[in-house]
């Protein structure tokens, strides 16, 4: 009898390049990568190439990393955005958060209970006069009870398209000024990951999304919940360096083709920090990272007689068909090498040196030394002495001069130039579950699928109320054939109190969050 092995699929699309990796679950081999320019292949189109397209179409999950949601806050103009907020009392709506808030009647209490409704067509009404490009819609509890949320919703869709609408009961999380921030800035980028979906419908059903945390989620779910996505390449290169490396301590120095990330790790994990949005906190968690455009599609130029790197992508750099001189082609020239089209790079490195009446060796070399030192700086900047980990298909070849710079070793990994698509493929599943159990309203309420079930004890332990949590965790994983990808579970949050009404315990209100906590599922074996 035939044993069919395990296989896993990692995509990563980048700024320049598409990476494939399909990766051995039992053995930890690399049985295929590619990589795939995005000058000359859409995304749909690399995976329709041979192997790819067989690959794919017999991969039981496709997991899927990508900077167009991080490349998207950074470098273009976000969508507007109508807020609309019902804060109950308390303090003053943030309403700095987007550029219109419609603040409107209708509360949920801290137990969930409806103590007043929406008004639905005073809704409609309001978001009609805004014309906005993307709706975020917060009521404080609505992790208690999304009720109000689901009715604005549905007042919503009569004005805006669902995709461009994001709701934030499904952030299982209290504080509703964090979940407003994340709600809007989600509201802002889910038309980024329902481009991706548009573009790659037809294996919709098994993409997975690595989000910025390093986990996996459906792109179905996931989309929901965009702005979570921030920070999914750097994450994925993560667990890729975790993959193959194991628990190592240093820099990632990951040179692409538009920017040049850098990324500190200790024992094999990055530090998680929180992104801030308009001035307020989010839920959203990216690896701490440093950016620079450097990388090997940027233009150069002379200046005072020198080669600079200018930050701004040319194009296809001259060794790949392109018209105009690159960091590519400056390393081609400076460092003797052989990638693409060699002599291509080294004469229009000539050509532009003439133009400035410099020489070509020197201008090829105050290229290389410019990205050098911009990086160097960013290094000393994470405060990390550890050595220089080579990620990125330039990454073998500059990783070693920053190291020099730095003075520390240097660590070119085995397939460092498609980390972050073996990090997809190795990475586990990813997902905060929350459960408000309510002992004297007899109802347990989860988040983010909304279920509510009959809470049949006034009083219950932690331990009950933790397995619970578990179960549910679990149970979505299973309907979304993921049961296979749930590493450790942890508990993020927990609190109870007890009601007593008349100096007489009337019951248990406690509120939990756990989380599937991602890691390297898969060990790559060297």
């Amino acid at each position: 009898m035939t044993v069919q092995r395990r296989v896993s699929l990692g995509l990563d699309i980048g700024g320049t390049n598409i990476d494939v990796a399909l990766v051995d679950a039992d053995d930890g081999s690399v049985s295929y990568y590619g990589k795939f320019s995005r000058h000359t292949y859409t995304v749909a189109e690399a995976l329709k190439i041979e192997p790819v397209r067989r690959y794919v179409e017999s991969a039981r999950r496709v997991m899927l990393s990508t900077s167009r949601v991080l490349n998207t806050f950074l470098e273009t103009k976000l969508p507007s955005t109508s807020l609309v907020l019902a804060p109950g009392p308390g303090l003053p709506p943030p309403r700095s958060l987007a550029e219109e808030c419609i603040v409107i009647e209708g509360y949920v209490d801290p137990r969930g209970i409806v103590l007043e409704d929406v008004d639905v067509k005073e809704i409609v009404r309001a978001l009609e006069r805004k014309a906005m490009e993307s709706i975020a819609i917060v009521t404080k509890f609505s992790i208690r009870n999304p009720i109000l949320e689901q009715r604005i919703l549905e007042a919503a869709c009569r004005v805006m398209p669902r995709e461009r609408i994001a709701v934030s009961h499904k952030i299982p999380f209290l504080d509703y000024r964090r979940r407003a921030a994340t709600t809007v800035l989600t509201a802002k980028l889910k038309p980024v990951l329902h481009d991706l979906v548009r573009e790659l419908g037809s294996w919709l059903k098994k993409l997975y999304l690595i989000k910025g945390d390093g986990g996996a989620q459906p792109l179905e779910l996931a989309v929901e919940n965009a702005a979570l996505a921030l920070g999914s390449s750097q994450a994925s290169i993560v667990i890729g360096v975790q993959a193959v490396l194991g628990s190592v301590t240093g820099v990632i120095v990951d040179v692409g083709g538009t920017t040049i990330d850098v990324v500190p790790i200790a024992s094999g994990e990055s530090q998680l920090t929180t992104l801030h949005f308009r001035d307020a906190d989010t839920y959203i968690v990216v690896p701490r990272f440093e950016s620079i455009v450097a990388g090997g599609d940027c233009s150069i130029a002379v200046v005072d007689g020198r080669g600079r790197v200018v930050p701004r992508r040319a194009g296809v750099p001259a060794a790949f068909g392109g018209e105009q001189a690159t960091v590519t082609d400056a390393l081609n020239y400076a460092l003797e090498l052989s990638i693409g089209d060699h002599v291509r790079s080294r004469r229009v490195i000539r050509e532009l040196a003439r133009k400035h009446g410099v020489d070509p060796r020197d201008l090829a070399q105050g290229v290389v030394e410019d990205v050098v030192s911009k990086v160097v700086g960013l290094v000393r900047k994470t405060g990390c002495c550890g050595p220089i980990i080579a990620a990125g298909y330039l990454g073998k070849h500059v990783a070693p001069l920053i190291a020099k710079e730095c003075g520390v070793g240097c660590i070119v990994p085995e397939h460092y130039h498609v980390l972050n698509a073996i990090g997809a493929a190795a990475t586990s599943f990813s997902l905060e579950v929350g459960i408000y159990y309510d002992g004297v309203d007899g109802k347990a309420v989860f988040t983010p699928s909304g279920r509510v079930i009959e809470a049949k004890k006034r009083f219950i332990d932690k331990g009950d109320i933790l397995e619970m949590a578990r179960e549910e965790l679990i149970g979505i994983a299973r309907r979304l054939d993921a049961e296979d990808l749930v590493g450790d579970i942890e508990v993020v949050h927990y609190d109870s109190l007890t009601v007593v009404k008349e100096r007489v315990p009337q019951g248990m209100v406690a509120h939990c969050i756990i989380r599937a906590k991602p890691k390297a599922m898969i060990r790559v074996r060297r």
